[in-house]
């Protein structure tokens, strides 16, 4: 691992297991502004989830199957909002931006993962803290 895969600083914040809730789309509309559409709701068994570890690794366990990932993690953190972008090395294609407030610590924004190609749609996907 290189170490600038390794969270450190404020980005530690986003170390630990996080389990997917549901995803708000959003709809490009005039002049290609975001409006609020649906929320979608994980269905039929449907999971999702995503442990960041100390060792700069995600897991991402997907409907009961675990994929290891080696990921580079750029840091965007910005004042009180932790934000980065993780693209997969080596064989791995997966690649989403997220978001995290450090006044809610348990609440991840995950943009164009796990559902990215729905059209006009832009999801930002919610995860949760596992404790």
């Amino acid at each position: 691992n290189c170490k600038k895969d390794v969270p450190t600083g404020k980005m530690k914040a986003i170390l630990g297991k996080w389990n997917w809730v549901c995803s708000d789309m959003r709809k490009y509309g005039y002049h290609n502004r975001l409006f609020f559409d649906y929320r979608r709701w994980p269905e039929n068994g449907e999971s999702y989830q995503m442990e960041f570890r100390t060792n700069g690794k995600v897991y991402l366990t997907e409907n009961g199957k675990t994929k290891h990932i080696r990921m580079e993690i750029s840091d965007q953190t910005i004042g009180d909002t932790v934000g980065g972008h993780v693209d997969g090395r080596g064989l791995s294609k997966m690649s989403f931006r997220f978001l995290h407030r450090l006044d809610k610590p348990d609440t991840l924004w995950v943009y164009a993962f796990p559902f990215s190609n729905w059209g006009q749609h832009v999801p930002i996907n919610i995860f949760v803290r596992e404790h």
